[in-house]
């Protein structure tokens, strides 16, 4: 069971025409600007190149989405790396990272892939004895050569926490 510092959403991937609005999404304007640019609601992953994204390659991390809803990490920024403490590697998996407290992770990465949605993550790090650490994630789907949705560029942002002292 996830804690309550932690809620993933998959939301309507219409809200990201309007992300300059939105508190959670403004802070994302270059990476959600050139997914827009891309033909279709959703870009392939040819479409999208490294260089499109400069400024967030230390905060990024490319995934491929597993049937099952599992991710197999393909490209893993070092900010993004130390924010999980060297956890998420590539090649890895996310469900072979140890002390996952996000239990429902195969629904909400299914979601994205299934289609019209992208992902969108507040609170602490959800994986046992990261919890001192704050995040905001934007997921945002990406297809293949054949228009399947399989990829997920993820962007994350570091916010700090704040803790109470007792003597």
């Amino acid at each position: 069971m996830e804690p309550a510092s932690f809620r993933a959403q998959a939301r309507p991937l219409t809200e990201l025409d309007d992300f300059e609005a939105n508190p959670f999404l403004a802070p994302y304007h270059a990476p959600i600007r050139r997914w827009l640019r891309a033909d279709g609601r959703v870009p392939k992953r040819r479409d999208l190149g490294f260089r499109d994204f400069g400024g967030w390659h230390d905060s990024m991390i490319v995934s491929e989405i597993l049937e099952d809803g599992d991710l197999k990490f393909r490209l893993v920024g070092q900010r993004a790396a130390d924010i999980f403490d060297g956890l998420i590697r590539a090649g890895g998996r996310f469900s072979a990272v140890p002390g996952i407290v996000f239990s429902d992770f195969h629904g909400h990465f299914g979601a994205i892939r299934a289609g019209g949605v992208y992902g969108r993550v507040e609170g602490i790090v959800p994986f046992e004895g990261r919890e001192h650490a704050a995040l905001h994630v934007l997921d945002l789907p990406v297809k293949d050569s054949e228009g399947c949705i399989t990829f997920l560029y993820s962007f994350f942002r570091q916010r700090p926490t704040v803790r109470a002292f007792s003597e």
